[in-house]
């Protein structure tokens, strides 16, 4: 389980801000109106998981594991914010 710091680094990674909406994910909001938190599965998995703030995306690439994927997107998340 991540810290809560961690995991707010990762809704800053994903959405841009490091908050929920008060109302939860239903009332995320994005630059065209409603907007839904996704996750594309895509790309090559020698590269770190990509984010569309915009759209309130995340591409988490196919790898082989849990443990690649969690290490891959703290590397990816800990960037962002730098």
């Amino acid at each position: 389980m991540w810290p809560p710091e961690q995991k707010s680094r990762l809704l800053q990674f994903v959405m841009g801000t490091t908050r929920i909406p008060v109302n939860g994910f239903k009332d995320l909001r994005g630059s065209d109106g409603r907007q839904r938190f996704t996750i594309e599965k895509a790309g090559d998995p020698d590269q770190l998981p990509k984010s569309h703030m915009s759209f309130s995306r995340i591409d988490p690439l196919l790898y082989k594991d849990y443990a690649t994927l969690e290490h891959k997107l703290i590397l990816a998340v800990e960037r962002v914010s730098l």
